[in-house]
């Protein structure tokens, strides 16, 4: 009985705190200047800038310390990273990971740098699930 029990809270516990990867991008199979992708799991994404002037950018770019990532410059407004067939049919709990890293900017209160945003507190910049 023990024995069962044992098995019982291990496959409960383990089937409560199992990890998997939904999206995972890190742009090394991209070029410079892409706006389209497909990530690790094999899922497109696109990038957009409804509001981006001539020279703003939003596209795969090097910067700062990043060899390769998504870069935006002076976007003038929301920008979009839009990556669909995301399956998290099942999951409970879903936890959302960026690498952020801003230079040679002071920022507007808009979270352009990791100096405008407390996470512990309020933050101006917003992340939109759709």
């Amino acid at each position: 009985m023990k024995y069962l029990l044992f098995v019982f809270l291990h496959f409960l516990t383990s089937s409560f705190f199992a990890q998997t990867v939904l999206f995972s991008e890190n742009f090394d199979d991209e070029s410079f200047t892409d706006t389209t992708g497909v990530s690790n799991q094999g899922i497109s994404w696109s990038a957009s800038c409804p509001y981006c002037l001539t020279g703003d950018i939003f596209n795969v770019n090097s910067f700062g310390n990043i060899t390769k990532g998504l870069r935006g410059n002076d976007t003038n407004g929301p920008a979009n990273f839009t990556a669909s067939g995301i399956d998290a049919i099942g999951m409970h709990v879903i936890v959302l990971e960026f690498d952020y890293e801003c230079t040679g900017y002071l920022g507007s209160g808009n979270l352009q740098c990791n100096s405008e945003c407390s996470f512990g507190g309020t933050c101006s910049g917003v992340i939109q699930l759709q």
